[in-house]
C-alpha cells in the first residue's frame, strides 16, 4: 500500500509584482464597464443571499437540508426519495445489482476506484466505515486499483476554527482506520491533499480553467463572504477522477468509478461536465452519521459497552413507545429497514429492546474486528 508523504524540500516561490489585467485598467477608466462589473457582482451576491434565505427557511420549517458540507434531516428523517428527485438521480435497481454480479470477476474495460474521506474527527465511526467496506468489496470483486483522497485542505477551508496542522493530524489518524479495512496493499494509494498537491496540481489547473465562477456559485451556492479556497476546492476534489493525476500508480486512460454519498453528487456532476469539455477540446436518523456527533456516532474506538449504550439510547427503531403499543401495532419498517427480522418485528413478536440488542451484537463484532485489525496494522 502506498501512502503519499510530503516532499523533503519545497521550492520557495518568487514574489513578483504582477501588473493589473488590461480589462481591470479599462474598467477603472470606463464608468460603463465599472457599472457592469458592479451589477454582475451584485447579481452573484443577491443570488447567494436568496439561496441562504431559502435554506434557513427550510431549516425553520423542519425540512431537510443536504449540501456537500452539511446534512440536516427533516422531522421524519432523511427522505432519500425526495433527494433522488431533487438531485435528478436514479435509485439502484435489482437489474443493476444483477449486472454487477454478472460482471464480477469477468475481464472488461480497465478502470480504477476513487473514494475519499474529509478528516473531521479522531476516529472513523460506523457511518464513515460503511462506504469503505463497500469500496473494499468493489476492489476485491473487480480486482482493480484504488485511490483514497484525504481532504485535509477541505476541512481547513470549510471549518473556521480548524488549523491546517490539526487537519493534517486528523487525516493521518483517519488513514489508520482506513488501512484497517483491509484494502489490497499492492493496489491501493492513500494520500493527503496537502502532501500530494504538487503532483495533483497540473490536473487541478486544467479543471479550474474549465469551471467559471458563475458555475461554481450556481452549483454550490457560494457567496462573496466565502473564502476563495472553498471555490477552488471543487477542482481539487475532482482531480483524482482523472488517471493522469497518478502517473506513478496508474497507467493513462483508465476510467474512474466513484462510490459516493448523495451529498457529494454536485462535485461529480461538475466533474463529469468538465471531463466532457476536456475530451471535446482535445487536451443517524435525524442527521447524516458522517456529521460526527460524538454522543451518537458509533466510533471505531468505542468500547462494546459504549456502543450498546449509544444504540439503546439513540437508535431510532420505528417501534412503539411502550411494550403494549409495540405488541399491538408492530413497527414502522419504512423507518426501521431491518429486513432480516422485519416480519417478526412488524407483527409485534419482537420488542424494540430485542431489536437493539441484535443490532448491538452486529455492530460490536464489526468494531471489535476493526480494532483488532487496527492494532495489528
Amino acid at each position: 500500500m502506498q501512502i503519499a508523504a510530503a516532499p523533503a524540500h519545497l521550492a520557495q516561490p518568487r514574489h513578483l509584482a504582477t501588473p493589473p489585467a488590461p480589462n481591470a485598467v479599462r474598467a477603472a477608466h470606463h464608468p460603463g464597464l465599472a457599472r457592469a462589473g458592479a451589477l454582475s457582482a451584485a447579481g452573484v451576491f443577491f443570488s447567494a443571499l436568496s439561496r441562504r434565505r431559502k435554506l434557513a427557511a427550510r431549516r425553520a420549517e423542519g425540512e431537510q437540508v443536504v449540501t456537500p458540507w452539511e446534512v440536516e434531516a427533516g422531522e421524519d428523517g432523511v427522505d432519500y426519495d425526495k433527494l433522488i428527485e431533487t438531485f435528478g438521480c436514479q435509485p439502484i435497481t435489482s437489474e443493476q445489482i444483477e449486472r454487477i454480479e454478472r460482471l464480477t470477476g469477468k475481464k472488461g474495460e480497465a478502470f480504477y476506484i476513487y473514494t475519499g474521506r474529509g478528516p473531521s474527527s479522531e476516529s472513523l465511526h460506523l457511518g464513515h466505515l460503511v462506504p469503505f467496506l463497500f469500496t473494499k468489496w468493489l476492489q476485491e470483486a473487480f480486482d482493480v486499483p484504488l485511490v483514497i483522497e484525504l481532504t485535509d485542505d477541505e476541512k481547513f477551508l470549510f471549518k473556521k476554527d480548524l488549523t491546517i496542522e490539526e487537519s493534517r493530524r486528523l487525516a493521518w489518524e483517519n488513514a489508520k482506520d482506513i488501512i484497517a479495512c483491509g484494502f489490497d496493499p499492492k493496489k491501493t494509494f492513500i494520500f493527503r491533499d496537502s502532501d500530494y498537491i504538487q503532483q495533483l496540481y497540473p490536473v487541478t489547473l486544467q479543471i479550474q480553467k474549465r469551471i467559471s465562477l458563475r458555475t461554481a456559485q450556481n452549483t454550490f451556492g457560494f457567496d462573496p463572504a466565502d473564502n476563495i479556497g472553498k471555490v477552488a476546492f471543487a477542482a481539487v476534489q475532482a482531480s483524482p477522477a482523472f488517471s493522469i493525476a497518478f502517473p506513478d500508480f496508474l497507467e493513462p486512460g483508465r476510467r474512474c468509478f466513484v462510490p459516493q454519498a448523495i451529498d457529494q453528487d454536485p462535485y461529480f456532476r461538475l466533474c463529469r461536465r468538465v471531463a466532457e469539455d476536456w475530451l471535446l477540446d482535445g487536451s443517524g436518523h435525524q442527521t447524516k452519521m458522517s456529521a460526527s456527533v460524538a454522543s451518537t456516532a458509533l466510533y471505531m474506538t468505542d468500547t462494546e459497552k459504549k456502543l450498546r449504550k449509544k444504540i439503546n439510547k439513540h437508535a431510532f427503531s420505528g417501534g412503539g413507545k411502550t411494550e403494549e403499543e409495540q405488541r399491538e401495532h408492530g413497527a414502522n419498517l419504512d423507518v426501521d429497514e431491518l429486513e432480516r427480522i422485519g416480519e417478526d418485528y412488524a407483527a409485534g413478536k419482537l420488542l424494540t429492546g430485542e431489536v437493539k440488542k441484535r443490532l448491538g451484537d452486529v455492530v460490536s463484532e464489526i468494531v471489535r474486528e476493526h480494532q483488532e485489525a487496527d492494532r495489528v496494522g
